[in-house]
């Protein structure tokens, strides 16, 4: 073999070797990728479902297109200016026959074949009593409104990923219980099998001991299914991929603040950004019934219009051929009778300004009731959670008892069976209270929390 030829074997060699390595580097960072989980903590999940939401983004449109809606506005304010040009060819010119002294009468044409205008025109409004200055009003009102809006949807999505954020970390919560419940029915076969040892159990409580077992199962299936549901939810709002994993970094809160409900509602009376947008929708009303009462009035305007003309026999018009003409001028426009549109475009102005009023006294009604409900639900249940954990600390003590009193033979398998199941039942119960409590500082820190210091996302989950 040749020395080129072996060199070119070794760099064919190195080659083929190099792009194994890179491609088994691709295959390794890209299953690493895959299988590299998502941490959520509350604020974070919360940031993700705003970014991912539709909602969100067609709020966010909303107020870009009420922007374009303002600039329209303000354009019926600033000077038009137009051009018309025009070009005619007259191919049969009517003539008429002009009798002169002489042989005969001859013919005239009344035009020449080819004539031309061109005209520009600048036409500026002077006072238009109301119609311009409140339409512009009320387009920069609609903004303020769009961005109310924006704000309260944020506020709806922010509530909703806690609530699914919350409800995955109970399921998470009721799968524990389950399997430590399932796990107490294996422990409880076990010491069945210790006290007989050197002898064989009882038929009766052998079959006792198995479907306990056997009865835990199903529960334990359904707890597994419970948090698949509520963890595809909570994936599809922060916009992960069904088969990523997550990892929630929080735990539901168990510290929990006092509420005043007249100090709650003062606030949520401040901040809430539904009563902003209802509020500003009765200004908003009011200057579109402004314009359309000013409709009644005339329209003051100026114009200047500069027009080019001329006409000859050849499809050329020569320059020497054009005539100009200059107009400067004003014009008033008097609105006379326009079979009562304008009466009736006015009242039907009014009727939506006085439906907002009462779109916002309702609101405010039905917010403050909200709200005192949340309160007083939430009060109720801090006492209700107190009474769990301490049903949950004296039935562990039962349980305990029970289980030490079955190994010595002094209680019966139905027994220790019942401690367990009363265990799992208050077990369930405190994490239910537990859970509704957090809904309800969500519930409640919706309508009163604004940003920064007031910020209620650390509130519920902690």
């Amino acid at each position: 073999m040749s020395l080129a030829l072996a060199r070119k074997i070794h760099v064919v060699t190195l080659l083929f070797v190099m792009s194994l390595l890179l491609v088994f580097a691709l295959l390794g960072t890209s299953e690493a990728s895959e299988q590299s989980p998502l941490r959520l903590s509350l604020e974070r999940a919360i940031e993700l479902a705003i970014a991912e939401s539709e909602t969100v983004m067609q709020s966010a449109n909303d107020i870009t297109k009420s922007g374009y809606r303002r600039s329209e506005a303000i354009s019926a304010a600033l000077p038009h200016l137009n051009a018309d040009v025009g070009y005619n060819y007259y191919p049969k010119v009517q003539t008429i026959d002009m009798v002169m002294p002489g042989p005969g009468p001859i013919s005239v044409e009344l035009k020449d074949d080819f004539d031309m205008m061109t005209s520009v025109t600048l036409e500026q409004p002077i006072y238009t009593f109301g119609k311009i200055h409140n339409a512009i009003r009320a387009s920069t009102i609609a903004r303020e409104i769009s961005r109310f809006s924006k704000e309260a949807v944020e506020r709806e999505v922010s509530y909703e990923t806690a609530k699914a954020y919350i409800t995955v970390l109970l399921a998470q919560e009721a799968l524990k219980i389950a399997r430590e419940s399932y796990n107490n029915a294996e422990s409880t076969r076990a010491i069945l099998d210790e006290r007989f040892a050197m002898g064989r159990v009882p038929k009766s409580d052998g079959i006792k001991a198995q479907a306990d077992v056997a009865a835990r199962v199903p529960v334990l299936k359904e707890s597994e299914s419970d948090l698949d549901l509520a963890m595809r939810h909570l994936k599809r709002l922060v916009g992960a991929h069904e088969s990523q994993h997550v990892v929630l970094t929080d735990a539901l809160a168990r510290r929990f603040p006092r509420y005043d409900a007249d100090a709650a509602l003062a606030d949520m009376f401040e901040i809430e950004p539904r009563l902003k947008l209802l509020d500003r929708s009765i200004d908003f009303n009011a200057a579109i019934a402004k314009k359309e009462k000013a409709q009644y009035f005339p329209t003051i305007g100026a114009f200047a219009n500069y027009t080019l003309f001329g006409q000859s026999d050849n499809a050329w018009i020569g320059s020497e051929k054009l005539q100009n003409l200059g107009t400067i001028g004003l014009n008033i426009r008097v609105p006379i009778w326009n079979g009562n549109k304008t009466w009736a475009v006015y009242q039907q102005a009014l009727i939506d300004k006085a439906n907002a009023e009462l779109s916002l006294r309702r609101a405010n009604k039905d917010l403050e009731l909200e709200l005192r409900n949340a309160i007083s639900e939430y009060d109720s249940m801090l006492a209700t959670y107190k009474a769990n954990r301490e049903a949950v600390r004296l039935s562990r003590e039962s349980f305990q008892a029970q289980q030490d009193s079955f190994r010595s033979g002094g209680k019966t398998l139905t027994d220790l069976n019942d401690a367990e199941m009363q265990l799992t039942r208050n077990r369930l119960n405190e994490a239910v209270t537990l859970y509704k409590i957090n809904n309800s500082i969500a519930s409640i820190e919706r309508l009163i929390s604004g940003e920064g210091e007031k910020s209620w996302k650390n509130r519920v989950a902690q």
